[in-house]
């Protein structure tokens, strides 16, 4: 099946990544593999990273309203220590498998 259209490069190879694991885990049928896909909505906060990265510092600078000339907007994001957790709960939850769960801060 062919990705959506208009989806980009880095969207098409996440659906294609999610497709051949899901492919994979029906077709192995003498294992007992489980599948859970969270997808967080644009991941900010805290990084580990020590160097200065310009995507970071792109999202500090607008988050900050330090861009001049950018509308006021709403993204939906998600806090990364958030997305940390929810992988955490997942490997521990029961009856996932093959659920997909967006993964947004609810304001």
């Amino acid at each position: 099946m062919a990705p959506p259209e208009g989806a980009d490069g880095y969207g098409r190879s996440k659906i294609a990544q999610e497709r051949i694991i899901r492919d994979f885990i029906k077709d192995n049928k003498h294992g007992n593999l489980e599948i859970v896909t969270l997808h967080p909505t644009m991941v900010i906060g805290p990084t580990i990273i020590t160097e200065r990265v310009s995507t970071p510092e792109g999202i500090a600078k607008i988050v900050n309203r330090n861009i001049p000339g950018i509308p006021a907007m709403c993204v939906p994001s998600v806090d990364v220590r958030d997305v940390a957790e929810a992988h955490i709960k997942a490997l521990f939850a029961k009856d996932l498998h093959g659920k997909r769960i967006i993964i947004n801060k609810a304001s």
